[in-house]
């Protein structure tokens, strides 16, 4: 028997992998992560440190690191100097970089807006609502 909240982690999981496995078609995500998931973030928040990022997925350092290292070498990020620490660069998106998230948006809205077809709007509201909520205490409980 599974209570709610193995039930609820078990239909996270599933979904989670089966979007990563999707982003693989499109780009968006390879073997060392979310590629996708950084630039958005980078988009969002502006220019961020590695360890900053890391602290926002939690994942390691050094796996935001090796995925930057991949992401400058396509020309997507740059590292530029960081005004509050001369040892700590920001992570930043370049033209190019934009230029391909945008693409990447647009492959995951047409290959995945299907999904949503038939949820009536204020049963995705509450979901989205309920997805934020539960986001946001996993990272206060990390942190």
């Amino acid at each position: 028997m599974h209570t709610d909240t193995t039930r609820f982690v078990q239909l996270i999981s599933n979904c989670s992998h089966r979007l990563n496995a999707v982003g693989r078609t499109i780009g968006a995500t390879t073997s060392r992560g979310g590629v996708w998931g950084l630039m958005k973030s980078l988009q969002q928040e502006g220019p961020q440190t590695i360890a900053g990022l890391a602290r926002s997925r939690p994942v390691s350092r050094q796996h935001i690191r090796q995925l930057a290292k991949d992401l400058i070498s396509e020309g997507w990020i740059e590292s530029v100097p960081n005004p509050e620490h001369k040892r700590s660069f920001l992570l930043q998106l370049t033209a190019g970089g934009k230029e391909t998230l945008k693409t990447m948006d647009a492959q995951i809205e047409s290959t995945l807006s299907d999904l949503l077809l038939g949820l009536e709007s204020e049963s995705l509201e509450t979901t989205l609502h309920t997805l934020s909520l539960l986001a946001d205490r996993l990272q206060k409980r990390l942190a």
